[in-house]
């Protein structure tokens, strides 16, 4: 059951967001936030919580009733892209005032993208490194 639902336009579609219900959002705003850093922290939990956040939107659809976008399916089948899916996250956070994470969700992703090269390089350098070295001298003939 959506709380106080808005419809909002999002790359020409009509979503209906709505308020979180108390211990959902005090969830999702803790939850979120601890992994919210600069390394990304788990993604499944942030998964998690986008995924919970997103059952509390709908689809408007015409001449039947609003669609809740309760599963994984549902959201890739109305969000045609990735692009829309974070706007629409972004709606919901706005709306339900989830400001413990202090950036946007696109900006946030836009960011951790761009720090992932240098992530895996100093990741695997240190691995790499014993691997260049020869443990022995070469046999001779």
């Amino acid at each position: 059951m959506l709380i106080e639902p808005k419809d909002v336009q999002i790359d020409g579609k009509t979503f209906v967001i709505s308020k979180l219900p108390a211990t959902v959002a005090v969830e999702i705003m803790m939850r979120s936030a601890g992994n919210a850093i600069p390394k990304a922290g788990d993604f499944a939990t942030i998964e998690a919580m986008m995924l919970k956040t997103m059952c509390y939107v709908a689809i408007k659809r015409a001449g039947i009733p609003d669609l809740t976008l309760s599963s994984r399916e549902l959201i890739d089948n109305h969000c045609p892209n990735w692009t829309t899916y974070m706007k629409v996250l972004e709606g919901m956070r706005g709306y339900n005032n989830l400001f413990l994470i202090q950036e946007n969700l696109l900006t946030f992703l836009e960011r951790i993208i761009a720090t992932l090269p240098a992530k895996i390089r100093s990741i695997l350098t240190p691995e790499s490194q014993p691997l260049s070295t020869p443990s022995s001298l070469p046999l001779s003939n």
